[in-house]
């Protein structure tokens, strides 16, 4: 290659430099023009792909400018190039706009992930994304941050609306207990209760009254434990037929006074689970409770521990006459209480926690109806099961 080829080709390159050159230095300052006043994205492709092709062309006509001798084959160039330029724009917006309308759907689903055109947006994007790995993954992304959100509002509702039946339900059950103690109050204070068996009785009423406030007032703190997953439980081994004789014997007083029966039965001894003593003994005392005030007069509470293929079973059988079937899987829903007949012997809480320390134990506790009444099965793991520690 001689100097005069080398001096023609030098001066093509430069002549090409200087045309594509000058139209990306234009472009660049274009972009950044757009881009500092957050031009949508379709706008800032369409000059990307203007300035791709223009600076393409430029080159082009430049080097033919240099190159044609003729002013004909110079012509045929130049109108040549735009046609080329035109298809090439063309094929780049259409690329850019489905790129662009990918990401936009990906904008309206973000704006409101919770709304009621999050499917629609979703299965939108998703239809539009098989060719754009990275979209359809944002668009993934956010359907599962949709569905979290969508479940977390409807958690939030379903808390909203318990926490107004609670507040109901515990105004009620404490207007009672404080109607009576006011009255009471008023008759000491106007000196209407005479004699020490008037005076036994007031007090007597008076301090169940008190008993009856601070129940629901453990409850509602217990659930509310519950509820935040605050509660830890101790892990230790727990020795079952020890608990069941305390139990016993703590309620034989009040089941003499109802003029009920209380049973135990143990299959056998030392039967022994791993967990809470404390939380195992609110369970079952729960259960023996709500079996005595349901229970007539006349009746009896039987309750029984018998060994289980995977741990041990404490049953406790009452003589309440049932419960209906249809209300049966809901008597460990929160403030369920069934009849009018049980609507005053609680909150509604009890077997609710009952229920909740159950599970926490790894155990479970179900209800059934037996021929003279109900029966409360407390199925829980042997010492090498599990206990799920909350907190």
């Amino acid at each position: 290659m001689n100097a005069t080829t080398w001096g023609s080709l030098v001066a093509l390159l430069s002549l090409t430099t200087l045309a594509a050159g000058g139209v990306v230095v234009v472009g660049t300052i274009a972009l950044r023009w757009l881009r500092q006043r957050c031009a949508p994205l379709a706008v800032q492709s369409a000059l990307v792909a203007a300035v791709s092709v223009t600076s393409c062309l430029g080159g082009i006509a430049a080097v033919s400018a240099g190159m044609m001798v003729t002013g004909h084959d110079v012509a045929v160039v130049f109108a040549t190039l735009p046609v080329s330029g035109v298809i090439a724009l063309a094929y780049g917006w259409r690329s850019a706009r489905r790129i662009t309308a990918d990401l936009e759907a990906l904008v309206d689903l973000d704006r409101d992930p919770g709304s009621a055109d999050v499917d629609a947006a979703v299965a939108s994007t998703g239809r539009r994304a098989p060719g754009t790995r990275e979209v359809a993954a944002v668009a993934h992304r956010l359907e599962v941050a949709a569905e979290q959100v969508t479940a977390a509002r409807a958690r939030e509702q379903l808390l909203e609306a318990n926490r107004r039946e609670l507040v109901a339900a515990v105004s009620h059950d404490l207007r009672t207990p404080l109607t009576s103690m006011r009255v009471i109050a008023e008759a000491f204070s106007d000196d209407l209760v005479r004699g020490p068996q008037m005076r036994s009785a007031y007090l007597t009423s008076l301090l169940a009254n008190i008993a009856r406030m601070s129940d629901l007032v453990d409850a509602l703190f217990e659930l509310s434990q519950l509820d935040a997953g605050l509660v830890t439980l101790r892990s230790e081994p727990v020795n079952l037929d020890q608990i069941v004789l305390d139990l016993l014997v703590r309620f034989e007083p009040h089941a003499d006074a109802k003029g009920v029966g209380l049973q135990a039965g143990l299959e056998s001894q030392n039967q022994v689970t791993l967990g809470d003593p404390q939380r195992l003994q609110r369970i079952l005392s729960n259960l023996v409770d709500n079996a005595i005030r349901h229970t007539p007069a006349g009746g009896s509470v039987r309750v029984t521990l018998d060994p289980a293929e995977a741990g041990s079973i404490v049953r406790v059988q009452d003589a309440c006459g049932g419960i209906p079937e249809a209300d049966l899987p809901r008597v460990f829903d929160r403030l369920w209480r069934g009849d009018q007949s049980r609507s005053s012997a609680g909150a509604g809480l009890g077997l609710t926690i009952a229920a909740a320390f159950a599970d926490l134990h790894g155990g479970r506790l179900t209800a059934s109806n037996r021929p003279s009444g109900c029966e409360f099965s407390l199925e829980l793991p042997s010492p090498g099961g599990s206990l799920r520690l909350a907190g």
